[in-house]
C-alpha cells in the first residue's frame, strides 16, 4: 500500500492485516485494501500506567494515520487492535524461568494486584482512551495454562475509524 512519505512522495507501506479482493488476473500492481487493520501488543501490567496509556494511543493514532494512501484517500475500513497478555504464575514449581523472561515482571504484578496497588482496569484504560477516535469493542481470550503460567489476552477493537476522525487527527512529522 503507498501511504504519504517524506516530501509528500508516495511511499511502500507495510500493514499488518490487509482485507483485499481477489484479482481476476496477475498484475504488477497490489490492489487497494477493502480494509486495513493493525496490531499493537502491550503487556496489562504496562498498561496501567498514564504514560504508558499515553503511549499507546499515540502509537495507535499513528498507525491510523498510516492508514490513509499518500493521496490522503482511506482504504476502505480502518481497525487497530490492542492486544493486552497477561500472565499470571499459577504453579512455581512447575515454572520454567528458562521459558519465562520477564518472569520477575509477572510477580511483582502479582504481589502489586494482591496488594491492592494494581486495579484490573488496563483494557477500560485503554478502551477510554480510543474511544473519541471510534467504535471500541473489548474482551478476553483465555489462553490457558502451560509450565506454571495461566495466559489470558484480553484484547480492544477500535473501527471501523471513521472519516472524521482521519480529519481531525494531527499528522505525525
Amino acid at each position: 500500500m503507498y501511504t504519504e512519505g517524506s516530501g509528500g512522495e508516495p511511499s511502500a507501506r507495510k500493514v499488518d492485516l490487509a482485507v483485499v479482493e481477489r484479482p481476476r488476473r496477475r498484475s504488477r500492481y497490489a490492489e487497494l485494501p477493502q480494509g486495513v487493520i493493525e496490531f499493537k501488543a502491550v503487556h496489562s501490567y504496562e498498561a496501567h500506567a498514564q504514560g504508558h496509556l499515553n503511549q499507546i494511543e499515540k502509537l495507535v493514532k499513528v498507525d491510523v494515520l498510516k492508514s490513509m494512501t499518500w493521496d490522503s484517500c482511506v482504504p476502505g475500513d480502518v481497525y487497530a487492535v490492542v492486544l493486552l497478555p497477561h500472565m499470571n504464575i499459577v504453579n512455581e514449581r512447575k515454572l520454567a524461568d528458562h521459558v519465562m523472561k520477564g518472569s520477575d515482571k509477572i510477580r511483582l504484578n502479582d504481589l502489586l494486584r494482591q496488594a491492592g496497588r494494581v486495579s484490573d482496569t488496563a483494557v477500560q484504560g485503554v478502551a477510554l482512551r480510543l474511544a473519541p477516535l471510534g467504535p471500541v469493542r473489548d474482551g478476553a481470550l483465555d489462553g490457558g495454562t502451560e509450565y506454571g503460567v495461566h495466559v489470558t489476552v484480553s484484547f480492544v477493537i477500535l473501527g471501523p475509524v471513521p472519516i472524521e476522525t482521519f480529519e481531525t487527527l494531527d499528522r505525525p512529522l
